[in-house]
């Protein structure tokens, strides 16, 4: 599997007589996996089941924000009076020596019909059903997008890497000639930190290669690995006293440098 992006947008819409629901989800750079879920759910509980259907969707990083809107037409709602609320007021009129035989509508007169009626709409399990179906629509037109930025985020990369590994030939050349001219006998370590350094260039990018090439989620690896590149070209930057090999080692500090912007939105 190539790389994925982490922006994309998608929608999902499902409509019939007695409702239509419409989700809306947007993903963007996050260093985790953050997702937060708006809009007008009738159930606390439908919250986690839509945030499961999305960490089972194959979204692993990225901020991911979703959005549901909703239109019921022909709900059913049970309704319960408040007993203990109604008591309590009924007590404190009483208390006040005021006459306690009142209406309905006296009571909501004295508080706010919230605190006396309960008021919730039945569950219906086919707006459920259509809520998630609308979300796995707009999850999927979202990775859609995001594989497509991930498609040109791996060009660029991989673009990078080709460059990166042409100046490393160069450099080991360069480096081995100046050993066998004896450049390197004039300093303390004759070179052996030197060459330790070109050893650790070569072991990450490898590295950098195998794991392109893996499976699943993939940045921040890439990202850490390229952070050890730049690392070592400027250990290796500050030992070397050759004009072309600094040249090199500057490119290829360059390359990995480019490869780290990309990498900050790759999944």
């Amino acid at each position: 599997m190539g790389l994925l992006g982490m922006t994309g947008f998608g929608f999902g819409e499902i409509s019939c007589p007695d409702f239509s629901v419409r989700t809306e989800i947007r993903s963007w750079n996050s260093k985790g996996l953050d997702v937060s879920i708006k809009g007008s759910l009738p159930f606390a509980s439908w919250e986690s089941i839509i945030r499961k259907d999305i960490l089972s969707s194959g979204i692993h990083r990225g901020h991911v924000r979703v959005d549901v809107y909703m239109k019921v037409r022909n709900a059913q709602y049970t309704i319960e009076f408040n007993k203990s609320f109604i008591n309590s007021l009924l007590k404190g009129l009483e208390k006040e020596g005021l006459e306690i035989s009142v209406s309905l509508s006296d009571l909501v007169s004295l508080s706010n019909i919230n605190n006396i009626l309960y008021i919730e709409m039945k569950e219906d399990k086919r707006l459920l059903r259509a809520t998630r179906e609308a979300l796995s629509m707009a999850i999927e037109r979202l990775n859609k997008q995001r594989r497509a930025e991930g498609k040109q985020m791996e060009r660029l990369i991989k673009g990078q890497e080709k460059k990166m590994e042409a100046l490393f030939h160069k450099l080991a050349k360069r480096v081995s000639f100046l050993d066998k001219k004896g450049i390197f006998e004039d300093l303390p370590t004759k070179g052996k930190d030197v060459f330790e350094e070109l050893n650790r260039l070569e072991m990450n990018m490898g590295l950098f290669k195998k794991v392109m090439l893996d499976d699943g989620p993939k940045g921040k690896e890439l990202d850490f690995i390229s952070q050890e590149i730049l690392r070592e070209a400027n250990t290796f930057l500050a030992k070397i006293v050759d004009a072309r090999a600094t040249k090199y080692a500057l490119g290829i500090k360059v390359a990995a440098d480019r490869m780290r912007e990309v990498l900050q939105n790759v999944e």
